[in-house]
């Protein structure tokens, strides 16, 4: 069976066919940045999180990416231990940690972002502007939608 004909018999159609995507986005990269860097997908998406937002402790990374909380914690941790990132009280939680990217983590986050961002170009490079701006609302519109059913 071809992958084609996959695609078109997924008995959930719309799933599929995002998760399909998002696999051949995202699944050579983080190949290569774990074979190349030695950063796992977890530790990637920690950094990426701190890179919009530091301060943050790992439950939010957690609730935010729909990540495995122990994921995300081995994450911190050996970012931690690798420079990568810094952990300093919370100022509300004495049990948490903020956390935040050091200028070691920033140049691996500046290293591995552009690679995301091309190959982010190449996916919508089928699709003129007007297909781009109606998939971007989409898309919106269905994340907007995923409080109603991530707990289920």
């Amino acid at each position: 069976m071809t992958e084609d004909e996959v695609i078109q018999r997924a008995s959930i159609p719309y799933a599929y066919r995002l998760a399909y995507l998002i696999n051949w986005y995202r699944e050579p990269l983080l190949k290569r940045i774990e074979d190349d860097l030695s950063v796992s997908r977890s530790e990637w998406i920690v950094l990426w999180v701190l890179s919009m937002q530091e301060g943050i402790i790992s439950r939010d990374i957690s609730e935010l990416t729909g990540q495995a909380r122990n994921s995300i914690s081995r994450a911190v941790i050996s970012l931690d231990r690798r420079g990568f990132i810094e952990r300093r009280p919370h100022e509300k939680d004495g049990r948490a940690s903020s956390l935040y990217m050091t200028e070691s983590g920033d140049e691996v986050f500046r290293q591995v972002m552009p690679l995301f961002e091309e190959r982010e170009t190449s996916l919508l490079s089928g699709l003129d502007v007007a297909e781009r701006k109606k998939f971007m609302h989409l898309l919106e519109k269905l994340c907007s939608h995923v409080p109603n059913w991530k707990d289920i």
